[in-house]
Formats: structure tokens, C-alpha cells, sequence
């Protein structure tokens, strides 16, 4: 009998909302559920316009953060941020 291993990756298409608490503000990033796959974030303030990764947040992992980029100066305790991403299972 011949063992068969299939490892096969499935690509998931996520968004993780955060309604931002004064503790998030604080430390001006948020964890995301998952590590999502190069170059398929997307991250955008309800009622507001995409933002730019590198201008307005950066990402390392599934860390999204803001410090000293654009989003810092306008994001507030109550906003809500969706990041949209793909991921593998």
C-alpha cells in the first residue's frame, strides 16, 4: 500500500471588521484572524475611501498598524475598519 499526502492549500477570501476601542487607538494597530497572502489586503474606514498600505498603514504579519501613517491622524475611538484579505486554510 502507497501513502498519497495532499497537501492542498485552499485560498479564502476574509474580512475582519473591528469597531476601534481607546485601547486599539492606544496602541494604533489591530490583529488580524488570519496571515494574509501577498499583496491581497485592502483596508478601509466605514463610510470612508480605501486605504493605502505604506502611506496610511503598514502590515507585518497579521498585524496592521498606523503608527505615524496617515490613518493615525484622523482614526478615533467608535470607527469602524474592514480589512479585506485572502488567506490560505
Amino acid at each position: 500500500m502507497v501513502a498519497i499526502n495532499l497537501n492542498i492549500e485552499t485560498t479564502l477570501e476574509t474580512t475582519d471588521s473591528f469597531v476601534l476601542t481607546s485601547t486599539e487607538i492606544a496602541n494604533r494597530f489591530v490583529l488580524l484572524t488570519h496571515t494574509p497572502a501577498a499583496a491581497s489586503v485592502e483596508v478601509e474606514v466605514a463610510g470612508g475611501v480605501k486605504q493605502l498600505e505604506g502611506s496610511d498603514y503598514a502590515l507585518t504579519g497579521n498585524r496592521v498598524s498606523w503608527t505615524g501613517l496617515g490613518m493615525q491622524s484622523f482614526l478615533a475611538e467608535g470607527d469602524t475598519v474592514l480589512v479585506h484579505y485572502e488567506h490560505t486554510s
